[in-house]
């Protein structure tokens, strides 16, 4: 239904394209079938995605021989793409 963008990177006028400096706060998703409650502010049904963060340490040989530890963080929407049908 529409992208909630980050405070500090608000759209300027009538441009169609968006650089965006940070990911964009929640994506809002409309359910067809569904039984959860009307959150305010948002129509019937809709409900916002959140990113997650995971981070995880990871070991790189150097030139030396030796192991540096770096940290690496990852930001995504759980969301996944799918398509299904019934042949009867």
């Amino acid at each position: 239904m529409d992208i909630v963008l980050h405070l500090d990177k608000l759209p300027i006028g009538n441009k169609t394209v968006v650089k965006l400096k940070y990911l964009q706060l929640s994506i809002l998703v409309k359910l067809t079938c569904t039984r959860t409650s009307k959150l305010n502010g948002l129509e019937s049904s809709v409900i916002p995605v959140e990113f997650e963060m995971t981070s995880i340490q990871i070991n790189i040989p150097t030139m030396e021989g030796k192991t540096k530890k770096c940290m690496v963080r990852r930001k995504q929407y759980p969301i996944m793409l799918a398509y299904a049908f019934t042949n009867y």
